[in-house]
């Protein structure tokens, strides 16, 4: 009995956790030799972020870099994560984002050995 309050006390936290955040994925997109904003999103409503750059091409790489803005449309950044390298038909290390208040959040990314598709995956809470 008590291992079954135990789960049914976890189900109720992971399911209340989960209501609390927002979760998206960017459509599929092709790298260029330009960088380009793969993701923007505003983000003042919430405090911890988690983004992931999936790349889905099977053999070119492709690199990203994460920017968080103090003020939404504004021009000053602060680069959060520098350029980084993702291998063909791999995931980045997941950038977490937390206690921080930026306005908004930019993923950039550009083509490391030649075109590549991409997706970017993020949650967001509170």
């Amino acid at each position: 009995m008590k291992k079954i309050m135990i789960a049914v006390f976890v189900v109720i936290v992971v399911v209340l956790m989960a209501a609390n955040a927002t979760q998206g994925v960017t459509t599929e997109a092709t790298s260029t030799e330009s960088w380009v904003k793969a993701l923007d999103l505003y983000t003042s409503d919430w405090t911890q972020m988690l983004f992931i750059v999936n790349n889905t091409g099977v053999t070119n790489t492709l690199a990203y870099k994460v920017h968080g803005y103090a003020v939404y449309g504004g021009t000053g950044y602060e680069v959060y994560k520098d350029s980084t390298v993702v291998s063909a038909s791999a995931g980045s290390t997941p950038v977490k984002i937390a206690n921080t208040a930026y306005s908004n959040v930019e993923v950039w990314v550009i083509s490391g050995s030649g075109a590549t598709t991409y997706t970017v995956e993020y949650t967001l809470k509170p």
